[in-house]
Protein backbone atom coordinates (compact mmCIF):
# COMPACT_ATOMS: atom_id res chain seq x y z
CA UNK A 1 0.00 0.00 0.00
CA UNK A 2 2.86 2.96 0.58
CA UNK A 3 4.57 1.79 -2.60
CA UNK A 4 1.23 2.59 -4.40
CA UNK A 5 0.85 5.53 -2.24
CA UNK A 6 4.60 6.94 -3.11
CA UNK A 7 4.07 6.19 -6.93
CA UNK A 8 0.50 7.89 -6.85
CA UNK A 9 2.26 10.90 -5.41
CA UNK A 10 5.65 10.77 -7.54
CA UNK A 11 3.32 10.80 -10.68
CA UNK A 12 1.61 13.84 -9.60
CA UNK A 13 5.05 15.46 -10.20
CA UNK A 14 4.80 16.04 -13.19
CA UNK A 15 1.43 17.81 -13.21
CA UNK A 16 2.34 20.14 -10.23
CA UNK A 17 5.76 21.26 -12.40
CA UNK A 18 2.93 22.11 -15.48
CA UNK A 19 1.07 24.12 -13.42
CA UNK A 20 3.62 26.13 -12.01
CA UNK A 21 5.35 26.75 -15.54
CA UNK A 22 1.34 27.52 -16.56
CA UNK A 23 1.28 30.61 -13.76
CA UNK A 24 4.86 31.77 -14.96
CA UNK A 25 3.68 31.65 -18.53
CA UNK A 26 0.43 33.89 -17.27
CA UNK A 27 2.62 35.93 -14.91
CA UNK A 28 4.60 36.61 -18.25
CA UNK A 29 2.37 36.87 -20.57
CA UNK A 30 -0.38 39.51 -18.35
CA UNK A 31 3.35 41.53 -17.66
CA UNK A 32 3.42 42.11 -21.31
CA UNK A 33 0.11 42.83 -22.28
CA UNK A 34 -0.03 45.62 -19.36
CA UNK A 35 3.20 46.67 -18.29
CA UNK A 36 5.67 46.46 -20.95
CA UNK A 37 4.26 49.57 -22.77
CA UNK A 38 5.90 51.35 -20.07
CA UNK A 39 8.76 48.45 -18.99
CA UNK A 40 10.56 47.35 -21.42
CA UNK A 41 12.97 44.38 -21.07
CA UNK A 42 16.20 46.42 -21.71
CA UNK A 43 15.18 49.92 -21.83
CA UNK A 44 16.64 52.20 -25.09
CA UNK A 45 15.87 55.58 -26.57
CA UNK A 46 12.10 55.89 -26.03
CA UNK A 47 12.14 54.54 -22.78
CA UNK A 48 9.06 56.18 -20.73
CA UNK A 49 9.29 54.24 -17.56
CA UNK A 50 12.63 52.37 -15.40
CA UNK A 51 13.33 49.15 -17.63
CA UNK A 52 11.72 45.67 -15.75
CA UNK A 53 15.38 44.99 -15.05
CA UNK A 54 16.16 47.85 -12.98
CA UNK A 55 12.78 47.29 -11.11
CA UNK A 56 13.80 44.21 -10.27
CA UNK A 57 17.01 44.87 -9.52
CA UNK A 58 15.69 47.64 -6.54
CA UNK A 59 12.56 45.44 -5.59
CA UNK A 60 15.19 42.52 -5.19
CA UNK A 61 18.09 44.67 -3.09
CA UNK A 62 15.15 45.37 -0.70
CA UNK A 63 12.82 42.55 -0.79
CA UNK A 64 14.97 39.65 -1.22
CA UNK A 65 12.40 36.66 -0.11
CA UNK A 66 9.94 36.39 -2.64
CA UNK A 67 6.41 36.55 -0.22
CA UNK A 68 7.97 40.17 0.36
CA UNK A 69 8.74 41.10 -3.30
CA UNK A 70 5.55 39.85 -4.26
CA UNK A 71 3.52 42.28 -1.61
CA UNK A 72 5.87 45.35 -1.93
CA UNK A 73 5.12 45.03 -5.80
CA UNK A 74 0.87 44.32 -5.10
CA UNK A 75 1.27 47.28 -3.09
CA UNK A 76 2.82 49.63 -5.06
CA UNK A 77 1.27 48.98 -8.54
CA UNK A 78 -1.92 49.96 -7.25
CA UNK A 79 -1.17 53.41 -4.75
CA UNK A 80 2.14 54.22 -6.56
CA UNK A 81 3.78 56.76 -3.84
CA UNK A 82 7.00 59.44 -3.96
CA UNK A 83 7.58 58.96 -0.52
CA UNK A 84 8.08 54.78 -0.81
CA UNK A 85 9.51 54.65 -4.05
CA UNK A 86 12.37 52.48 -4.17
CA UNK A 87 13.73 54.32 -7.31
CA UNK A 88 13.65 58.31 -6.69
CA UNK A 89 15.91 58.53 -9.41
CA UNK A 90 13.67 56.93 -12.16
CA UNK A 91 10.82 59.19 -10.59
CA UNK A 92 12.71 62.22 -11.57
CA UNK A 93 13.22 61.30 -14.74
CA UNK A 94 10.17 59.81 -15.97
CA UNK A 95 7.73 61.03 -13.20
CA UNK A 96 5.75 59.05 -10.74
CA UNK A 97 3.82 56.22 -12.70
CA UNK A 98 -0.12 56.26 -12.38
CA UNK A 99 -1.87 53.90 -10.08
CA UNK A 100 -3.01 50.83 -12.15
CA UNK A 101 -6.71 49.12 -10.59
CA UNK A 102 -5.70 45.27 -11.21
CA UNK A 103 -7.16 42.56 -10.15
CA UNK A 104 -5.79 40.72 -7.49
CA UNK A 105 -4.80 37.48 -9.28
CA UNK A 106 -3.06 39.92 -12.28
CA UNK A 107 -0.96 41.78 -9.40
CA UNK A 108 -0.16 38.22 -8.06
CA UNK A 109 0.90 36.45 -11.30
CA UNK A 110 2.87 39.84 -12.59
CA UNK A 111 4.76 39.81 -9.27
CA UNK A 112 5.90 36.19 -9.21
CA UNK A 113 6.79 36.47 -12.41
CA UNK A 114 9.07 39.45 -12.23
CA UNK A 115 10.58 38.26 -9.20
CA UNK A 116 11.24 34.34 -10.71
CA UNK A 117 12.11 35.58 -14.33
CA UNK A 118 15.53 35.44 -14.89
CA UNK A 119 15.42 38.73 -16.91
CA UNK A 120 19.25 39.83 -19.04
CA UNK A 121 20.87 42.69 -17.49
CA UNK A 122 20.94 44.88 -20.41
CA UNK A 123 24.84 46.12 -21.38
CA UNK A 124 24.43 49.62 -20.30
CA UNK A 125 22.87 48.77 -16.75
CA UNK A 126 26.52 48.48 -14.34
CA UNK A 127 27.64 51.78 -15.89
CA UNK A 128 24.27 53.34 -15.27
CA UNK A 129 24.14 51.77 -11.72
CA UNK A 130 27.36 53.06 -11.01
CA UNK A 131 26.91 56.97 -11.98
CA UNK A 132 23.30 56.54 -10.14
CA UNK A 133 24.88 54.83 -7.21
CA UNK A 134 28.59 55.50 -7.05
CA UNK A 135 31.25 53.25 -7.25
CA UNK A 136 30.72 51.68 -3.61
CA UNK A 137 27.69 50.39 -4.40
CA UNK A 138 28.50 47.68 -7.44
CA UNK A 139 25.36 45.58 -8.42
CA UNK A 140 25.85 42.56 -5.76
CA UNK A 141 25.89 39.45 -7.47
CA UNK A 142 22.78 37.90 -8.56
CA UNK A 143 20.55 40.54 -8.03
CA UNK A 144 18.58 41.80 -10.67
CA UNK A 145 17.76 38.29 -12.41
Amino acid sequence: MMKKTVLFFLSLLPLAAAAQADDWAVGRDKFKAICMSCHQFSGGPQMIAPPVFAVKNHYLRVYPEKEEFVRSIKAWVPAPDIEKSLMPGAVRRFNLMPPLQLPEEDLEAIATFLYEANLQEPSWYEEHYRQEHGEGNPIPPGEGG
